[in-house]
């Protein structure tokens, strides 16, 4: 299931001890246009969708961190060389 988080601040109560203030500020997380992201005949076979798009998400996000890495790496060389 896909959807999209918003935020917004807006004025709630709160419990301070056995006290009920008024007009504290608070932050409201909430959630809007749901979708279903793998849709399959079964749930054994959204249960592997879903773990293999964890998975690919991982694989690629440590692609990602070793790109930036390896070009860190490369710009601190360069430093050092010149």
């Amino acid at each position: 299931m896909g959807m999209r988080r918003h935020e917004k601040a807006m004025m709630g109560m709160e419990l301070s001890g056995q006290l009920i203030q008024r007009d504290v500020p608070q932050q409201v997380v909430y959630f809007t246009s749901h979708t279903i992201e793998y849709p399959a005949p079964s749930e054994e076979q959204v249960r592997e969708q879903v773990a293999w798009s964890f998975f690919d998400s991982l694989v690629d996000k440590v692609a990602k961190r070793l790109h930036c890495a390896n070009r860190k790496c490369k710009h601190s060389d360069k430093r050092r060389i010149a």
